[in-house]
């Protein structure tokens, strides 16, 4: 049983999302403030994205969350499955056939407890595409929202013959 991965949610409708996508492509490294924000070293720089919300004063919400629509009710849908009480940023992700976001952990600053819980929900992926967190191996399933552990190392390596799309979510939950 895997312990830095869980399953959230199950029966999410993300064909309307991939629609949009397809009708928006100009979307793709538009509001680069996710990457800006890192290293030109980091395993993330791999990826093409979609930012629909981040974490930066005094816009959250970037363009794309009003045009791609039905993003909001994958979010909030996942959000009041969980149950959150807080909402931080929203990316989509592409990661190209053959592509590798390397071993990373998604650091706080010194001292700082983390707030954030990280959930993904596949949108386009395959048994081809391998996540690995810690000691665990999963291919997720589109139409499922995963809660895993960013706190410890982890990769994605798609071995497929196509892009592998993913959106990031990051909630806090309730405490209890």
């Amino acid at each position: 049983m895997a312990i830095n991965f869980r399953c959230v949610l199950t029966g999410i409708n993300v064909e309307g999302l991939l629609r949009q996508l397809v009708e928006n492509p100009q979307l793709w490294n538009y509001d680069d403030s996710w990457t800006r924000k890192k290293p030109t070293s980091s395993p993330i720089r791999v990826v093409d994205a979609v930012v629909l919300r981040f974490n930066e004063a005094p816009v959250w919400n970037r363009l794309a969350f009003s045009i791609l629509t039905t993003a909001k009710d994958i979010v909030f849908d996942v959000m009041r499955a969980v149950p959150c009480e807080h909402l931080g940023k929203v990316i989509i992700t592409r990661l190209m056939p053959g592509g590798i976001i390397s071993d990373h952990i998604d650091t706080m600053p010194p001292g700082v407890v983390p707030y954030w819980q990280r959930y993904q929900v596949p949108l386009i992926s395959g048994p081809d595409v391998i996540f690995r967190c810690g000691d665990d191996r999963i291919s997720m399933q589109p139409g499922c929202a995963y809660w895993f552990n960013n706190q410890i190392t982890h990769s994605v390596n798609n071995y497929g013959n196509t892009e592998r799309l993913s959106m990031l979510i990051d909630a806090r939950p309730f405490s209890e």
